[in-house]
C-alpha cells in the first residue's frame, strides 16, 4: 500500500493535530526576527504566499501579548501545531520544502 506523499513526510498525524513541545520558551522573539527589517532575510517575504505572513506576524502579536502579560497571569506560546510550525518557522518551511525535494526526486 502506497501512501500519499504527505503522509510519508509528516507520517501518521496530521499536522494540525501534532504539537510540539519546543524546550525553550522565546517564540516572541523567533517571530520578532523574522519581522525585522534588518534581518538578512527579510525581503523573503515577497517570495512567501501572503497567508504565511499573516500567521507569522498574528503568531508574533500573540506570543507577545502573552509574555507581557503580568507575571502572575502569564501565558505560555507553547505547545504549538506542526502545521503552524511549517508556517511560521523558517527552519520548519526550509525543512519541508527539502523533504518535498526528496520525495519528488
Amino acid at each position: 500500500q502506497i501512501r500519499g506523499d504527505r503522509d510519508v513526510f509528516f507520517g501518521s498525524g496530521h499536522p494540525s493535530r501534532v504539537l510540539m513541545f519546543p524546550g525553550h520558551e522565546y517564540t516572541a522573539d523567533l517571530l520578532l526576527r523574522q519581522l525585522d527589517p534588518s534581518n538578512e532575510h527579510h525581503g523573503h517575504w515577497t517570495k512567501l504566499p501572503p497567508a504565511i505572513f499573516f500567521e507569522t506576524a498574528a503568531q508574533y502579536f500573540i506570543s507577545s501579548h502573552r509574555r507581557t502579560l503580568p507575571k502572575n497571569s502569564r501565558l505560555l506560546t507553547v505547545p504549538s501545531s506542526l502545521d503552524r510550525e511549517i508556517k511560521t518557522n523558517p527552519h520548519f518551511r526550509a525543512l519541508k520544502k527539502r523533504g518535498e525535494h526528496l520525495i519528488s526526486a
